[in-house]
């Protein structure tokens, strides 16, 4: 079976506490492309955008299985600098639906603004806020000046739930179930992980020690207020009339 996902490093903790199995193949891409991904292959299971649901409702999703965040760690951080033209909002990284309507659910009930999204490849050190997705966030302590999108859901809509970013699917439900049942070991052996500086060896120690500080903050054996998380926030775009029904989703 191939396992597909994004390649940040809370997958990369995810993959390397998952049980040993030789029949299961893991297959990075970008995040934008993981569901057309799947759609290729309908046997395999990926780690998706929650927001992929809104287009893809043939999907079975895991209901044990995920990465859901709280509080300051986050995979994407927002920069904000003083001069800046609010406005206007640069999104870099590894770029996915979840992110770009999000951003802008949160511009319009924090500033009442329709802000102007510019998705670029790479920061590009200019005088535009910035939503930074991925590991870049992670390089040289950069997230000390940054805000977890978490966080801005908590504070600027009174989001109180876990933010589920990325959700386990498939088209066959059994290939779920394979994965339900290791989601409590798999949690466990992240944190052991992260102790042992496996996967965020490569940042610096300002870093690590954040991300071993605030690990308690990733959820990957997903309890119940992380689905109910999941189910509120695929409501927030319908509620922005981006989407014109809300989404059933089938959890397994």
């Amino acid at each position: 079976m191939n396992l597909f996902l994004p390649n940040n490093i809370f997958s990369n903790l995810l993959v390397k506490s998952l049980p040993e199995d030789k029949n299961l193949k893991k297959n990075y891409f970008p995040a934008a492309v993981l569901t057309f991904e799947l759609s290729k292959d309908k046997s395999s299971v990926a780690l998706v955008p929650s927001f992929d649901l809104l287009k893809n409702k043939d999907l079975y999703v895991s209901s044990k299985f995920g990465l859901s965040f709280e509080g300051n760690l986050s995979n994407s951080y927002f920069y904000f600098k003083n001069e800046a033209d609010i406005k206007k909002l640069s999104i870099t990284g590894d770029v996915s639906s979840t992110e770009v309507l999000l951003s802008k659910i949160i511009f319009k009930e924090e500033y009442e603004i329709d802000v102007n999204v510019e998705i670029s490849q790479k920061d590009k050190k200019n005088d535009l806020n910035s939503l930074i997705i991925g590991n870049g966030n992670f390089v040289d302590y950069k997230m000390k000046d940054g805000f977890s999108l978490s966080e801005k859901l908590s504070d600027f809509i009174e989001f109180q739930y876990p933010f589920v970013n990325y959700v386990l699917v498939s088209f066959e439900e059994e290939n779920l179930k394979y994965f339900n049942d290791k989601a409590e070991q798999t949690q466990n052996k992240i944190y052991d992980l992260v102790e042992k500086d496996e996967v965020i060896n490569s940042f610096n120690n300002e870093s690590k020690n954040f991300i071993k500080e605030n690990i308690s903050s990733l959820i990957v054996n997903l309890e119940s207020q992380d689905r109910e998380g999941l189910l509120e926030i695929l409501k927030l775009p319908y509620y922005h009339g981006i989407i014109k029904y809300i989404v059933d989703v089938k959890f397994i």
